[in-house]
């Protein structure tokens, strides 16, 4: 069985942090290909952070793709070939520029919001954002093992600047999304596998999302090991306080996790995948052809 990749997404809302840090904009050229890099942090709440990562590249010529007349989506085996300084151009406006951003800073009252290439939307971001800026962020979720551990990384696909009163400091709002191959529950944790495309095949990712939901617990155990769902709930990346004779003290090591509070029924594939099955495979699918589920969509 070809096995289809899992993917995920995020959404948080907070205030910009880092973009002073050497560390927050790279560039270079590889290959005489202009590349750059994004990385910054957004504060969630007073003690929570989640940080966010943006990488694009230049070429000559880019494809731009046409949409699809019966659904308005893009349709990847139609595009033109574009020249690179002629991709904003009025010819090409009912083209759709592939791994594009989608944000509002930077536009004038009036404006609708604008789509930007990768490598312009990072130029763009290091010239206007600014720290303690209020944004919403929405982007994808995605997992690697970096030095044998897996990590969480969240790239940028919409950011928009919104009003400070969005931001709440005692509510953290940072969200996920993620489809999961369900391998089982031992007590506040869910076992999964994420299945990463690449050009090489599928990369079998073992992952645990947490959770303290004892619905979510009790209907989780009745999927099939190998079915597929898709998991929402809470982004929480934090350092643990207490007040101690009205200072703030630090009471342990930073915590990250991905706490789960739901799953969507309609996204269930029980019994999807054997063991045998979650073996490097040549990888069908595309995130065009992915059907995004919202933050806030409930099931169980």
């Amino acid at each position: 069985m070809n096995l289809q990749p899992t993917y995920g997404y995020f959404e948080l809302i907070g205030k910009v942090t880092g973009l002073t840090n050497s560390k927050a904009f790279d560039e270079g050229n590889k290959n005489d290909f202009e590349w750059n890099r994004m990385q910054f942090g957004v504060k969630t709440s007073e003690n929570s952070f989640v940080y966010v990562e943006l990488m694009g590249n230049k070429a000559g010529t880019i494809k731009m793709y046409k949409n699809n007349s019966f659904d308005g989506l893009e349709d990847i085996d139609r595009y033109e070939l574009v020249k690179w300084d002629d991709i904003y151009k009025q010819k090409y406006s009912s083209l759709r520029l592939p791994n594009c951003v989608k944000t509002n800073v930077k536009k004038d009252d009036g404006e609708e919001d604008v789509r930007l290439t990768s490598y312009d939307a990072i130029y763009n971001f290091k010239e206007h954002l600014t720290d303690g800026e209020t944004v919403l962020i929405k982007g994808l979720l995605q997992f690697n093992y970096y030095n044998q551990v897996v990590q969480e990384r969240f790239i940028i696909k919409e950011i928009y600047s919104v009003a400070d009163k969005l931001f709440e400091i005692n509510d953290p709002q940072a969200f996920f999304n993620q489809e999961v191959v369900f391998i089982g529950v031992e007590d506040s944790i869910i076992n999964t596998k994420i299945i990463v495309g690449s050009n090489n095949g599928p990369e079998i990712i073992d992952y645990s999302f947490r959770t303290n939901n004892i619905d979510v617990i009790s209907n989780l155990r009745k999927l099939k090991k190998g079915s597929t769902i898709r998991l929402y709930g809470n982004i929480r990346n934090y350092v643990p306080i207490t007040i101690v004779n009205g200072l703030k003290v630090v009471t342990s090591s930073a915590i990250k996790e991905l706490e789960v509070t739901g799953g969507i029924n309609k996204t269930i594939k029980n019994g999807r995948y054997k063991p045998e099955d979650l073996v490097s495979q040549i990888v069908n699918g595309s995130p065009f052809e992915d059907d995004v589920q919202a933050v806030t969509d409930y099931g169980f």
